[in-house]
């Protein structure tokens, strides 16, 4: 759990991740999100830049961080975050004189972006954004981006330039069904 939180994963998906992972009665293996985590973790490692999308509450992000952990286990860097964080953490490392925060973000071999639709709408953070994803596809760096937009929306949302390296080298998966948080009041 602790290389989860160090890679930026919230306490709550930190347990749920934990759980799934070493205690076999936890998991739902028939499910068709089991089989979504199995068929995603096979694309890591191949600088895939891959897109959950859907309503809120279908398991993107636990999905994601699944993916994350994965990665983190074999001593791999990892990061998560949303994008308004991401904004902010290099906003804020403006201030700081020969650290470059955007370097932090392009170099992680996986960087897990959640609530990709809430992205400032700005040129200096749609630029910022897409020159991180633009080196991690040169690099050949896993990218996972979240959002909560039907794919027609993300691709205009996200643009041509992320939009297409997301069609080269991964896709948008869609992440549908009954919502996980009312199955857990039943």
């Amino acid at each position: 759990m602790a290389r989860l939180r160090r890679a930026g994963v919230g306490v709550r998906h930190a347990e749920f991740v934990t759980e799934q992972l070493f205690n076999p009665d936890a998991r739902d293996t028939e499910s068709p999100w089991w089989f979504m985590f199995l068929s995603q973790m096979r694309g890591l490692d191949t600088g895939a830049i891959d897109v959950l999308a859907g309503p809120r509450g279908r398991g993107k992000t636990a999905l994601a961080c699944m993916l994350l952990a994965h990665t983190c286990w074999r001593d791999k860097m990892c990061r998560y975050t949303t994008a308004m964080d991401l904004l902010q953490h290099i906003k804020d490392g403006f201030d700081q004189p020969g650290i470059n925060v955007k370097a932090v973000y392009a170099k992680t071999p996986l960087l897990v972006i959640d609530e990709f639709h809430r992205c400032d709408t700005s040129d200096w953070a749609h630029r910022t954004i897409e020159s991180i994803i633009d080196d991690r596809y040169r690099n050949k760096r896993d990218t996972i981006l979240i959002t909560n937009d039907q794919p027609e929306k993300f691709v205009r949302h996200a643009g041509e330039s992320i939009s297409s390296r997301v069609k080269e080298c991964g896709g948008i998966v869609v992440l549908d069904g009954r919502d996980y948080r009312e199955r857990a009041n039943d």
